[in-house]
């Protein structure tokens, strides 16, 4: 507290504590006595903890109760720090003070701050800990107290039983059951003792080291108590009862014992058991088996149908169940008469779900939950019922349940009726059914299943039952308008998805324009405003497979244009995304020549986007691209994509996707085209004969301008290309074998048969921001060496360039522009042929060549070898325009030069 009375706040001074000089005195006077103590005489960390334990002990057994909740809510503390004299001391203290003080407050907050040490999840509770407690809390479960507090101790202990071991099991628990399970125990006691057996793991009964014969002791006493709460809480749990006898099976006279759970006169006893009956059917011998049907299961469908209680339902929802368990063992008699009580049962079921059943003279409301249950079993009678009536009956009662159903009911029917298929049933049926499901327009999660069968199912429904009837493809497409744009909606993007591929595998050329036209407007629809990136991307690849059978040219041009304004050469980022993403499909559906006639120059604008991202995906998709190419066919195409990819490279990226681009760069230069062009035929016959047109032909009005931007320096300029195959008289671009080092890609890439197919013009330069290097010889050549090479005269044509891990000299052997064709057509060029000079550093001799523009092959031309020199000797070039008078002036342009390298002998 502050001395001074000027600082003390905004407290009124008149008022202020420190106008009493008495008090201020005696303040200062305790704050004195307080600084002389020392408290290291007191703060001993063994003793403090000891003393807090010996504190609670006392605590508990005296009078006070406020210590006692104190300490109570310390319980865990205390059993953190020292878990020996917790259980010593306090435990035995706890037990003392539940023993004579009957607060029930206590009580629970005892019975909770015991239970949290053992459940505690971030702390794992040691061995010592978890026995003692969950022990300590089981011998206060029943106490000659009132139930109230027995609860709050059972209670606590249940969720303390997942932590307990066979150890704590065998000696605690089952000799406690035992002992309180008897008949002269109270019936609370009876009932605690049902629910703590339910409680062990299923895993510790069936372990084999628990002994049996307590176990099935327990079983027995508990099954055949005289209370009905008992029983029922053991026939609610008849799995427990059944995993326990899953080594040894039911002895005779257990089984007879277990038996009247499930014939108890109480119904709500004989439902729970009868509900669980299925779980026991493994454990059962033949003999066994055959002794429940006349007694347990006749009878309760006899009871069920002839009384109407409680019964009725359960018996709705097993007796399939029970057909499948009972159907080998019986007779052809037993046979058909289960299945005419199922018949009635679903007679029943319809007045109920109708609102014809009458009751005391009143008519019962409209209830669908029975017929619910009886549908859900016609899968168990399929096979039956079509070797009897030919399905006749069941195919009778579906129809007229159709009619009735609400959206519960249609849900159940769905998920079923494709099962039809495997009985030979009539199609018609299953049509009429899916129709009238589609038709009644309920949410996309009702009839979800229709479209979870696999999916050949709904193209044989297609081809058998609808295909040749114009009536119901008109109907079958007009519902499946509706259920895309419904589930295009859908939060759960499986269900769409599976829609999809059933509608992929019905597409064939077979279907009329009309119904292309509806499913074309229903894709568009469902890329549009489809819910998620999942439905947008299958609805743009089935609208790519819809197109490839599309026969009118002028929905392949509405297709064509919806594509590439709304996806591709949209503002936003998702749906230019999703351009890319479909690409893939577009490459597998259709020809080089119409992608690029039709698609081609606007995904290579992807190249200059704003979004990293997606100049990444179309590196990414090049690749795919490249694997579709067959060269010499589609060179130029080739030529294209390198050139985007070189946009790309040179634009401004962030210095974290740096080494990712230029990862592709080299993957794409190395990546293999395809061998042969056999399927690309196929494909461009097929395209023929849809449209009955040839897809070069540049007057069709969709021809797309083909002009694309490059750029020279400061100007832009315009270079047309196209895919028409190249002639053999053409010659194809040379190689440029490089060695690349200190990159993970290159690295990799060892081989001479895979640097033989790098197409991109790598920068020579060894601080190059592609991130490759060349390695400069280190051994000079010998004066003799460079005279040979640098005489004109002797000059050859280069043999095949060889690239190998341990270079040690490279050459320049040949270094050419690009050919003229790339170059544009100014008259206004200082230089019309670009030359190649070279100086000898040493003599100062000067020699000229003039180079060859003709050549169309934007490389070099391997038939004409200028000159070659080392790096040890200064190069100068003139490419038109330019002038690059180093390796770095290269790097600064390497679209305009190409550089053939060679390595010497040492």
């Amino acid at each position: 507290m502050c001395d001074d009375p000027i600082n003390s706040g905004s407290e009124d001074v008149s008022t202020s504590y420190y106008n009493n000089p008495q008090l201020v005195c005696i303040e200062r006077t305790i704050q004195k006595l307080e600084r002389s103590i020392n408290w290291d005489d007191y703060d001993s960390p063994n003793e403090d903890l000891t003393s807090e334990i010996e504190k609670a002990s006392k605590a508990f057994r005296s009078d006070n109760s406020v210590q006692k909740t104190l300490f109570i809510s310390k319980l865990k503390h205390l059993s953190a720090e020292d878990p020996e004299l917790f259980v010593s001391i306090l435990l035995p203290a706890l037990q003392d003070l539940l023993d004579k003080d009957f607060n029930r407050d206590i009580h629970e907050s005892i019975a909770v701050s015991l239970s949290s040490i053992v459940q505690d999840e971030f702390a794992i509770s040691p061995e010592i800990l978890i026995s003692p407690i969950c022990k300590f809390l089981l011998d206060n479960a029943i106490p000659s107290r009132d139930n109230a507090q027995v609860r709050l101790m059972v209670e606590e202990f249940l969720k303390c039983m997942p932590k307990t071991n066979e150890t704590f099991i065998d000696n605690y628990v089952l000799p406690y059951i035992l002992k309180y399970s008897k008949p002269n125990e109270k019936v609370f006691r009876r009932m605690i003792c049902a629910r703590i057996f339910n409680q062990i793991k299923i895993e510790h009964c069936c372990s084999g080291n628990l002994p049996s014969e307590k176990i099935q002791s327990v079983i027995l006493q508990l099954c055949q108590d005289s209370n009905q709460n008992v029983r029922q809480e053991m026939a609610a749990n008849i799995q427990q009862v059944a995993e326990c006898y899953s080594h040894d099976g039911f002895k005779e006279n257990d089984w007879e014992i277990i038996l009247k759970l499930f014939k108890d006169e109480i119904v709500d006893i004989k439902c729970a058991a009868l509900r669980q009956f299925y779980i026991i059917k493994p454990l059962l011998k033949r003999n066994q088996l055959i002794s429940c049907y006349e007694p347990l299961i006749k009878r309760a469908v006899n009871e069920s149908l002839l009384t109407k209680d409680d019964t009725l339902m359960v018996v709705a929802d097993q007796i399939g169940v029970w057909f499948g368990m009972f159907e080998s063992v019986m007779n052809e008699k037993e046979t058909k008469w289960f299945y005419n009580a199922f018949q009635n049962l679903f007679l029943m079921a319809m007045k109920k779900a109708s609102g014809k059943g009458i009751v005391d003279g009143d008519e019962l409301p409209k209830d669908q939950k029975m017929l619910q249950l009886v549908i859900k079993n016609y899968p168990y009678f399929f096979t039956y019922s079509y070797e009897i009536d030919g399905g006749i009956s069941i195919e009778k009662n579906l129809d007229k349940v159709i009619g009735l159903a609400d959206s519960s009911t249609a849900k159940i029917i769905g998920s079923f009726i494709f099962l039809l298929y495997n009985n030979k049933s009539n199609n018609n049926l299953i049509y009429k059914i899916c129709m009238q499901l589609l038709q009644k327009r309920y949410k996309s999660s009702v009839v979800a299943d229709l479209f979870n069968p696999p999916y050949n199912m709904w193209r044989k429904l297609y081809e058998e039952s609808i295909a040749n009837d114009e009536e119901k493809i008109k109907n079958f497409w007009d519902a499946m308008t509706f259920t895309m744009e419904e589930f295009g909606k859908s939060y759960q993007h499986r269900n769409p998805v599976n829609l999809l591929r059933h509608i992929d595998e019905i597409i064939s050329p077979h279907i009329k324009q009309q119904y292309i036209s509806i499913i074309l407007k229903s894709l568009k629809n469902m890329i549009i405003n489809g819910n998620g990136l999942p439905v947008k991307q299958k609805a743009g690849e089935t609208l790519i497979k819809t197109l490839g059978v599309t026969r009118s040219i002028e929905e392949r041009d509405n297709v064509v244009s919806f594509l590439k304004t709304n996806l591709i050469t949209h503002n936003n980022f998702y749906r230019r995304r999703l351009a890319l993403y479909i690409l893939p499909c577009i490459l597998h559906y259709f020809s080089i020549q119409f992608i690029d006639k039709y698609f081609l120059k606007d995904y290579l604008e992807l190249a200059k986007d704003d979004v990293e991202i997606i100049k990444h995906l179309l590196a990414q998709s090049f690749l795919s691209m490249k694997r579709y190419l067959s060269l010499p066919n589609h060179e130029l195409v080739l030529q294209a994509i390198e050139s985007a990819q070189r946009k790309m490279l040179e634009s401004e990226i962030k210095n974290e996707l740096k080494d990712d681009f230029m990862n592709l760069a080299l993957k794409l230069s190395r990546a293999e085209s395809c061998e042969s062009d056999i399927k690309e035929k196929e494909k461009l016959e097929r395209e023929k004969l849809l449209w009955k047109e040839d897809i070069n032909n540049e007057s069709d009005k969709m021809n797309v301008n083909s002009d694309n931007i490059i750029s020279n320096d400061n100007e832009k300029l315009k270079k047309s290309w196209n895919t028409k195959e190249i002639t053999k008289g053409i010659k194809q671009r040379g190689r440029c074998i490089i060695t690349v080092t200190d990159h993970k890609i290159a690295k990799e890439k060892a081989s001479a048969s895979e640097f033989k197919q790098s197409r991109l013009p790598i920068p020579i330069c060894r601080s190059s921001s592609y991130g490759a290097v060349i390695l400069k010889s280190k051994e000079s050549l010998s004066i003799q060496d460079k005279k040979t090479k640098c005489d004109f005269k002797d000059v050859i044509t280069p043999k095949e360039l060889i690239y190998s891990q341990n270079v040690k000299n490279l050459t320049v052997e040949n270094i050419k522009p690009r050919s003229f064709s790339n170059e544009p057509k100014n008259t206004e060029r200082k230089y019309k042929n670009a030359k190649i000079v070279v100086k000898n550093a040493n003599t100062g001799i000067k020699k000229e060549k003039p180079t060859n523009h003709n050549n169309q092959d934007s490389g070099y031309d391997e038939d004409t070898s200028v000159t070659s020199n080392s790096f040890d000797d200064a190069i100068t070039l003139s490419f038109g325009l330019h002038k690059v008078s180093s390796c770095s002036e290269i790097a600064k342009k390497p679209s305009q030069c190409m550089l053939k390298i060679k390595q010497t002998s040492s």
